[in-house]
């Protein structure tokens, strides 16, 4: 099975990756990024909150758009990718050690492949935090790979949201009211 986890890491790591150059690649360019965001804008227009945001794409792009151009220097995405993999290493350590706390045998490399892939699947569902999607992935991996009930997972996936996910929004919405925001919504 470390096999297979190790071969589900690269895959997880290289799907962020495309992910990542897709993202550069659509970002450099003004042009992709309006047409990106247009058409996100036609995708999600039922909703209330997006209607009313039609006749502000172009400026919402523009800014974007200038904020990606200024702060693009490798120093600073390798800073980000860095700081992403000490997160991702962080959670996966707090989720083998909640398992461990409540008596489950998994191993350390499980625990760090399947936070990178919670996340990238949290991440595609565009739920608000990615709630619920990324609990059941770990759900899912944890209760077909090492056999573990899905209750016993279930309730090592909430401990583990609410220490990781629940403690870094407390924290932001802290330091996000003590800045000013410049775009609204």
């Amino acid at each position: 099975t470390v096999t297979k986890i190790q071969y589900l890491l690269g895959l997880s790591i290289a799907a962020y990756s495309i992910l990542i150059a897709a993202a550069v690649f659509v970002l450099v360019s003004k042009k992709r990024t309006m047409t990106v965001i247009s058409r996100l804008y036609r995708i999600f227009s039922f909703l209330p909150k997006v209607k009313g945001f039609n006749n502000r794409i172009g400026e919402f792009v523009d800014s974007f758009h200038k904020s990606f151009v200024t702060y693009r220097s490798k120093r600073l995405y390798f800073s980000v990718f860095c700081l992403s993999v000490s997160i991702w290493v962080i959670e996966g350590s707090i989720l083998f050690t909640i398992f461990y706390a409540l008596g489950f045998s998994v191993s350390l490399a499980s625990t760090m492949f399947i936070i990178p892939v919670a996340t990238l699947v949290s991440v595609i569902t565009l739920l608000p935090g990615g709630i619920g999607s990324s609990e059941i992935v770990i759900v899912l991996f944890f209760s077909s790979l090492f056999g573990l009930s899905f209750s016993d997972v279930t309730s090592v996936a909430l401990v583990t949201r609410v220490a990781t996910f629940w403690s870094s929004t407390i924290l932001g919405a802290v330091i996000f009211s003590r800045i000013k925001y410049k775009f609204k919504l």
